[in-house]
């Protein structure tokens, strides 16, 4: 008997490892997958950082050179006739 309960035990340990396995590879799948989300994420972040860096640099270059600041004058001057 006790031979019998041990092949039995085994079988059922076999199952539970088996079940386990298919759950720890699932689980890594899962954790690739957002891994891979995740990076594609950080990299488009990382583009927006750029373009907003760029833009920002654009703009000061624009307020700080003459003719800059004469067209943001005529600007809020047209604003404000427009308004009134």
């Amino acid at each position: 008997m006790k031979v019998e309960e041990l092949c039995q035990e085994n079988e059922d340990l076999q199952l539970k490892v088996e079940f386990l396995e298919k759950e720890v590879a699932d689980l890594k799948q899962e954790l690739a997958k957002q891994l891979n989300k995740r990076e594609t994420e950080i990299k488009e972040y990382a583009k927006q950082i750029e373009k907003y860096q760029n833009l920002a640099s654009r703009y000061n270059a624009l307020k700080n050179s003459t003719l800059g600041k004469l067209t943001s004058k005529y600007w809020v001057i047209r604003k404000k006739l427009n308004k009134g």
